[in-house]
């Protein structure tokens, strides 16, 4: 059975962004730093936790206010040993895409995850990629001083154009710019 070229690619990518904390941190900090501590199946044990490798019920996630949707990204990146330059940034971004994905076809973002998990991403690494496009429009939106907000069209067109190898190219480079 042949190998999915862009997993594989997904897979190397996780492999220089382990290699590069590692150099960050030093040899003896490092080890283990961003491997999950426990197994995929244990945040079920704990209550109403949040795991991106699995989508949260549409209905229940909206119900939740918006500061409990970011304590439960919060909670996930911590327990599974992740930490991002700026946790909240990031939970705001995981928090903003769960919440397009729940409100179903009325955003091409659902959508755009099932394709890129079919391309050979894990739902985790389809939400950053998806994530990625907001924050690159919500980037060039602050760089133009007459806009209001980001183009709800041209967000939607980046992406329905949104690849897995596309979002590789343009942020494999993320991992060595400090």
């Amino acid at each position: 059975m042949a190998r999915n070229p862009q997993r594989r690619q997904a897979k190397a990518i996780r492999r220089k962004r382990l290699l590069a904390e590692r150099r960050r941190l030093g040899a003896a900090g490092a080890k283990g730093s961003l491997e999950r501590p426990h197994s995929e199946g244990e945040d079920a044990d704990v209550e109403g936790a949040y795991d991106p490798a699995v989508a949260p019920d549409p209905a229940h996630w909206l119900a939740l206010g918006e500061e409990e949707r970011l304590d439960l990204a919060l909670g996930y990146h911590r327990r599974a040993g992740i930490f991002p330059p700026s946790e909240s940034m990031h939970a705001a971004i995981h928090v903003g895409i769960e919440n397009q994905i729940a409100l179903g076809d009325e955003l091409p973002v659902r959508q755009a995850v099932d394709r890129l998990m079919g391309e050979g991403l894990d739902r985790h690494e389809a939400v950053h990629a998806v994530g990625s496009v907001l924050t690159d429009q919500l980037v060039e939106a602050m760089k133009d001083p007459e806009a209001k907000a980001i183009s709800q069209e041209a967000y939607n067109a980046a992406i329905e154009e949104l690849t897995v190898e596309r979002w590789l190219r343009d942020h494999a480079n993320e991992d060595n710019e400090d």
